[in-house]
């Protein structure tokens, strides 16, 4: 395909005719200016987007797997099944972002804007999500097992079906997949909870031991409930 670049005072419109797949894989385009492009289906697999202006384009079914989108603005961005599999979002802004069925799988997301971003039957797997702000953010019916999910804020957020609980009591909240339990800064797995000693809970912060004796048993209740149903074949 002919891709055509015009670069200017580092900005890059990219456009390809006849609507075909754009071919970028591993092209350089940190600060690229792509704001609104239509990119859909493009192959942007190991390009360099950090820093880059996404916002608005439409990136709807492209391939972006293991690409560098650290510090990029990707706010109200179409990836609807997009492939985003190992990619680099650090810092990424993905405020508003519409990533319904993207596959997040493995994906670092740390610190990431994911606020009232639609991230519904998204592949969240093993993806580095700490620190990132899911405020308002749609993830229903997602898969996040075995996600790193430490200090995300997810106030707000729709979970339901995707195999994350969420329970209020008292000071902390705790965040429940089917392997892990993050209560506070503290993100452990479902044995070790179950295995801490008291002194053990007791070092983690003031007041952690009489939350945990009197949250304990919900806790791991609701910890059992998903491991079986993500276990039922």
């Amino acid at each position: 395909m002919d891709i055509k670049k015009i670069i200017e005072d580092h900005r890059i419109w990219v456009a390809g005719d006849g609507g075909e797949r754009a071919n970028l894989r591993g092209a350089n385009l940190r600060w690229a200016n792509l704001r609104g492009a239509n990119l859909r289906d493009a192959d942007l697999s190991d390009a360099d987007l950090s820093d880059a202006n996404l916002s608005e384009a439409d990136l709807r079914g492209a391939n972006l797997r293991d690409a560098d989108l650290r510090d990029a603005d990707l706010s109200e961005v179409d990836l609807r099944r997009a492939n985003l599999r190992g990619a680099n979002l650090r810092d990424a802004n993905l405020r508003d972002a519409n990533l319904h069925g993207a596959n997040l799988r493995d994906a670092d997301l740390r610190d990431a804007d994911l606020s009232d971003a639609d991230l519904r039957d998204a592949n969240l797997r093993d993806a580095n999500l700490r620190r990132a702000n899911l405020r308002g953010a749609n993830l229903r019916d997602a898969d996040l097992s075995d996600a790193d999910l430490r200090d995300a804020n997810l106030r707000d957020a729709s979970l339901r079906g995707s195999g994350l609980k969420v329970f209020h009591g008292g000071e902390w909240i705790a965040y429940i997949n089917s392997t892990d339990i993050s209560i506070g800064c503290q993100f452990h797995s479902i044995e070790d909870w179950k295995n801490f000693t008291d002194d053990e809970i007791d070092q983690m912060a003031g007041g952690a031991l009489d939350y945990w004796r009197e949250n304990k048993e919900i806790i791991l209740m609701i910890a059992g409930s998903i491991k079986s149903k993500w276990e039922t074949p």
